[in-house]
């Protein structure tokens, strides 16, 4: 599984959500890939799944029309 997550300036906290799914996965026996990334670089990335911190709202509309 390839994941993206996203915090404003793409250090601390997208870095933490990532290791959180990260450990997550190993859990549950499901192999996750990820880059942590800032706001503005997450468009046009290739991923399973994008993650973001609550203060950050990436068009979910637009999300679920896509699913």
């Amino acid at each position: 599984m390839r994941v993206i997550t996203v915090c404003g300036m793409g250090f601390g906290t997208s870095h933490m959500l990532l290791m959180t799914i990260k450990d997550i996965g190993k859990k549950h026996h499901v192999t996750v890939e990820g880059e942590a990334v800032d706001l503005g670089s997450y468009k046009g990335k290739t991923c399973d799944l994008i993650a973001a911190s609550s203060e950050i709202e990436i068009g979910r509309a637009s999300c679920r029309e896509r699913v």
